[in-house]
């Protein structure tokens, strides 16, 4: 971490200011864990998952939404009493759009189906609370099985590799009745253990994950019934612990599922009271479970701020953002291996399309902004990438939440304002760097931490991002920049606006808000909003990196390359006779679909280095990086070119002033750049599979400067970092040439 804590500014260390965040980026962390593995998901009702919501669900950037098979969806889709009578595409389209959503199903199996026999003989009333005999649970086991037979005909071998929790809130009188919550377990383990012996018989043993028991949140036993005796009467009535301690021990949980809400009843706690108060319980439940779970993992299936049918006017709030937020932080520092906030989709003001009220994340209608706690979510979802590594933080007052990650050589530090108040919060052990905040100033904006304090406007979230290029990419972003830039051999967006314009793709579509994308011709393909994502992204290139390139000796290296990679495309600068380099290219912070560069430096003589030995915010506009590089394996294992190229092209479906970039290559695993001299702008060159010279090649826009300015400089890289020589292509320039006769138009070649 020895870039890190370049110009480390540590804060007040007198006794009389103490600071309140404690951060040790090399420390072990408190908690259980010490790698980030964790997923971020939401409920969702079948009636709800319109379009709008499967597009905030992508642009949240959701793992997993839990599909709901309970009353509600039976109601529609079982058309009658005997085995399997159901509309089986009603559960597919809905998996579909789960799919769609870039999401993996979390599918639950909530309730017995109505040709599935209750204990006294009559058809199932389809509710969980439904009391099933010995015929009816082995009768739900098979229903289990078959749904998941059809899901994986339908959708192939991933369908085997999904989640399947069997049940809800058994525990819960409530939902499940006296018949579950009552005793220690042995109605639901029949349950369990009737579906797990019908998935082993169709599929193998222990080849479908299946998970529950959706545990309730309820805190204590002898629940009273309304005239003040136990509900259960004489049977137990165990709080959570014992009862999933007692059911775990009954069935083999792949893993568990349980939920959990800041309060029952709206008013029931002040925001104070939830955020520093429950959420501490909150966390100790996630330490307690990950403990029962022994490894297997554990999944807060259902959180919100309040549990409550009505909808709280909180929900709408910033304080709700603080809430999630926090949750997340204790989730993932306990343990836990995911969060599924209830829920993702509400209707169209705030009401479910049977006129209920509601609550979510976001509307269905696309129009309507999405809550605070949307964006703090969206904010987390690129901080808390799976492989990073926790590390030692300390809290001094109850009304801060702080997290620290760690991934190679950048840091970020989460911190959330769980007062009401504004706050100056004191930070020593992080250096100074940029902030991302989400509060009631705005839905997402920058800042900047000195190094010693950062102001936290009432319940806000923010993350410091020192190495000022730790946001991760949603994966919509990466998604947009797949579909945009297509297959090497086929026309696409890239084709036709290319990828190495003015700032990546041509400026008349850069930077786009979704409605502007929408009235565009490519509002109709298949991958629009994920395309319109990946654009907005690529923010103008308003931020400098600076520093300096040495080999080992600390000898400065003249002409190596620097190539700030966005993916598609990059942006280059090359070093000067001192080593040094200026290159501009966004940070990757200006919103949520912001893309942050990879940093490398690439010299024939050396080994390319994709991590500085040092990096350092230096100011909210210019980082510092260095890199020290070591020599290149010999001659033989070189990378080789030949054959570059530089053509217009007009082939089937491409338009006049798109033109093809490529090179001849010899070696394995390639990583292959064009860079245009004149602009500095970087593209990624695309193998062709099978080809007998190791073509690799892509199309581009009209580049400005002029299309006849041919200057190209093309690399390739091994995965050892070893480089080939950089081969410099500038042919003479015709006067004047034919874009190809359909076209119509001459332009300069």
């Amino acid at each position: 971490m020895a870039g890190l804590v370049v110009g480390l500014l540590l804060a007040a260390a007198d006794g009389t200011h103490p600071p309140d965040v404690l951060v040790d980026l090399d420390g072990v962390p408190a908690g259980p864990v010490s790698e980030v593995d964790f997923e971020f998901g939401t409920n969702e009702l079948h009636d709800l998952f319109v379009a709008g919501g499967i597009d905030r669900a992508r642009e949240l950037g959701l793992d997993s939404v839990r599909v709901w098979l309970g009353h509600r969806f039976l109601s529609i889709a079982v058309r009658g009493i005997s085995a399997s009578d159901m509309d089986w595409e009603f559960l597919y389209d809905y998996v579909a759009r789960v799919l769609a959503a870039g999401a993996e199903p979390f599918v639950s199996f909530v309730a017995p189906p109505a040709w599935i026999p209750a204990a006294s003989g009559r058809p199932s009333s389809q509710h969980e609370s439904e009391t099933l005999g010995a015929e009816g649970a082995q009768a739900y086991g098979e229903y289990v099985a078959e749904a998941i037979a059809r899901l994986h005909a339908r959708f192939g071998d991933q369908a085997l590799d999904w989640r399947y929790v069997i049940w809800n809130e058994p525990n819960n009188h409530q939902n499940a009745g006296s018949t579950y919550a009552c005793g220690t377990g042995e109605a639901y383990a029949v349950l369990f253990n009737q579906a797990r012996a019908a998935t082993d018989g169709r599929f193998g043993s222990g080849r479908i994950a299946l998970g529950g028991p959706s545990l309730d949140a309820i805190d204590s036993g002898a629940t009273p019934g309304a005239d003040g005796q136990p509900i259960c009467g004489a049977q137990p009535d165990l709080d959570w612990q014992n009862y999933l301690t007692s059911v775990d021990a009954r069935v083999p949980f792949d893993f568990i599922t349980w939920h959990w809400y800041g309060m029952f009843e709206i008013g029931q706690a002040s925001p104070h009271d939830t955020l520093v108060n429950r959420l501490g319980w909150f966390e100790r439940r996630v330490r307690l479970i990950t403990e029962l779970a022994a490894g297997r993992p554990h999944i807060v299936e259902e959180i919100n701020y309040n549990g409550d049918l009505d909808a709280d006017p909180l929900i709408n709030a910033q304080v709700n953002a603080a809430f999630l937020a926090s949750a997340t932080l204790r989730a993932v520092r306990q343990g836990a291996s995911g969060t599924m906030v209830y829920k993702g989709t509400r209707g169209t003001g705030g009401l479910t399309p049977r006129g209920e009220p509601d609550f979510g994340l976001w509307e269905s209608d696309p129009e309507v902004p999405t809550t605070p706690a949307y964006r703090a979510l969206q904010l987390l979802r690129r901080v808390v990438v799976n492989g990073a590594r926790l590390a030692h933080v300390e809290v001094r007052p109850g009304d801060v939440d702080a997290l620290a990650l760690t991934r190679g050589e950048d840091a970020a530090l989460i911190l959330v304002n769980l007062s009401d108040q504004q706050r100056q919060v004191r930070v020593s052990g992080l250096p100074a760097g940029p902030s991302v905040h989400v509060d009631d100033v705005a839905p997402w904006r920058t800042a900047w931490f000195d190094g010693a304090s950062l102001t936290l406007e009432p319940h806000a979230v923010a993350v410091v991002t020192p190495a000022a290029s730790t946001l991760a990419t949603l994966p919509l972003v990466a998604t947009g920049a797949s579909a945009y830039g297509g297959t090497a051999g086929a026309p696409s967006c890239a084709g036709c606006h290319g990828v190495a314009g003015d700032g990546g793709p041509a400026p008349a579509i850069r930077d786009v808000v979704r409605a502007t994308f929408d009235a565009s011709h490519a509002a109709s393909a298949p991958s629009a909003g994920s395309i319109a994502a990946f654009l907005a992204g690529l923010a103008d290139a308003t931020h400098a990196f600076a520093g300096e390139v040495m080999d080992e000796d600390g000898m400065p290296i003249e002409g190596a390359m620097v190539l700030a990679d966005f993916g598609a495309h990059g942006q280059v600068a090359f070093t000067d006779r001192d080593g040094r380099f200026h290159l501009s290219a966004a940070r990757g912070d200006d919103g949520p679909f912001a893309v942050a560069p990879q940093l490398f430096a690439i010299h024939p003589d050396f080994r390319a280095a994709g991590v500085p030995t040092a990096r350092m915010a230096s100011s909210l506009s210019q980082t510092d990086v260095d890199f020290e590089l070591t020599g290149n394996a010999d001659e033989d294992g070189r990378p080789l070119l030949a054959s570059a190229h530089v053509v217009p092209h007009t082939g089937p479906g491409v338009p006049s002033g798109a033109w093809t970039v490529g090179v001849a290559t010899a070696g394995e695993g390639l990583s292959v750049w064009a860079v245009h001299r004149a602009s500095g702008r970087a593209v990624r060159l695309h193998g062709v599979d099978g080809h007998p010279y190791g073509l690799f090649h892509t199309r581009i826009g009209v580049l400005n400067p002029p299309a006849n300015e041919r200057h190209w400089t093309f690399v390739a890289v091994a995965p050892d970092g070893a480089a080939s020589r950089f081969n410099d292509f500038r042919p003479e320039i015709p006067p004047v040439g034919e874009l190809g006769s359909a076209a119509g138009l001459r332009l300069p070649v």
